[in-house]
């Protein structure tokens, strides 16, 4: 394929993010081939149908389709929503598709080995068959168009992941680290703070209060001991916001957040080839402002060893691209910012309230 990165070589077969990348099938580019991508993550799920020619021709958005979070019945269908919304908007039937690869978080915690990731293909009745990887690995290659880099990926849930120029894919959970900056675990340090007498700025204590529903840390701290379920994953980009604005509570959240990302990160380093190395932030607390500058602040005492800069593709589109170089249709950055400019003039049309949720 086309591009500087590893994935032209096809070593290997490993598709959980670790070992070396899936095996593309090399062949003659088609500019005619059609693929779709899947994106399944803790919040929502995006499907995009794109062709050789680096065009996006269908995209649509549902619900979550991650096992930690919702029933496997509930993410598949959701799955299932988003494909066919795409591809009935791109005109494209699934079984015209040369390829379609699905990028889900949390697969395995249905306990079933993600077979049933397999049942999305089956009803979607896909001829060419599902390939299903990890969403790093659809982040990383909508990153770095298949070339060498560290994606940090902090949206719902959170993961370090980095490819190599040899092909070898590692992530911070292969050294047995984790990064708190998820969704969830931001919003859940700012309430532990607030409910142990720390005080933030006047605006985010008052959206805090209105998102929760509740009247003040009495209130919020009945509700922590009472184990009354939280929507602390919706107080992220409350919390990045008042971070940017200056306040001093969000702030210190936040970076120490930061601080482990930016570990997980150095953790790479060694395998990641000569420096600097290229550092993308994704998901939605990851690449909001303040995040993607505190990263690059805290990278940058490493002597130039890494070089933080934006994905050029969101995940779903790393995903349909994958598609194709798996069947040897190459993938050039360039494309990969066509594709993403595309599917960002689509956006407003994307309704996070209805069938194409956002």
């Amino acid at each position: 394929m086309d591009g500087d990165g590893p994935w032209r070589q096809g070593a290997g077969a490993e598709t959980d993010g670790s070992g070396t990348g899936p095996t593309l099938h090399p062949g003659p580019p088609r500019e005619d081939a059609l693929a779709l991508g899947l994106d399944g993550g803790g919040t929502w799920t995006r499907a995009a149908v794109i062709d050789g020619r680096g065009r996006l021709l269908g995209a649509a958005i549902a619900r979550a389709c991650n096992p930690e979070v919702l029933p496997v019945a509930e993410c598949r269908a959701n799955a299932v929503a988003a494909a066919s919304a795409a591809l009935a908007r791109a005109g494209v039937a699934a079984s015209a598709l040369a390829g379609a690869v699905a990028g889900i978080a949390g697969r395995e915690a249905a306990g079933d080995g993600g077979a049933w990731v397999q049942e999305i293909g089956t009803a979607l009745g896909l001829s060419s068959g599902l390939h299903v990887v990890g969403d790093e690995i659809v982040a990383q290659f909508g990153a770095f168009a298949g070339g060498p880099g560290v994606i940090a990926v902090a949206g719902t849930g959170c993961i370090v992941y980095g490819l190599g120029p040899d092909g070898r894919g590692l992530r911070n959970y292969d050294f047995g680290h984790y990064a708190p900056a998820g969704a969830f675990r931001l919003g859940h340090d700012l309430l532990l703070r607030l409910a142990a007498g720390e005080v933030a700025g006047a605006d985010l204590s008052d959206q805090v209060w209105g998102q929760l529903g509740l009247d003040g840390v009495v209130a919020l701290r009945r509700a922590l001991q009472s184990g009354t379920g939280l929507p602390v994953q919706r107080l992220a980009p409350l919390l990045t916001a008042a971070a940017a604005a200056g306040d001093a509570l969000a702030r210190d959240v936040c970076d120490l957040a930061v601080a482990e990302l930016a570990r997980g990160v150095r953790l790479l380093g060694p395998e990641m080839g000569p420096p600097p190395v290229r550092v993308a932030p994704a998901g939605s607390v990851a690449a909001s402002s303040y995040m993607v500058g505190a990263l690059g602040r805290a990278l940058a005492r490493s002597d130039g060893a890494w070089r933080v800069q934006a994905p050029l593709a969101r995940p779903v589109l790393g995903a349909a691209t994958l598609a194709l170089a798996l069947r040897g249709v190459g993938a050039r950055p360039g494309q990969l910012r066509d594709l993403e400019s595309a599917w960002e003039a689509r956006a407003s049309g994307l309704d996070p309230r209805g069938d194409d949720a956002h």
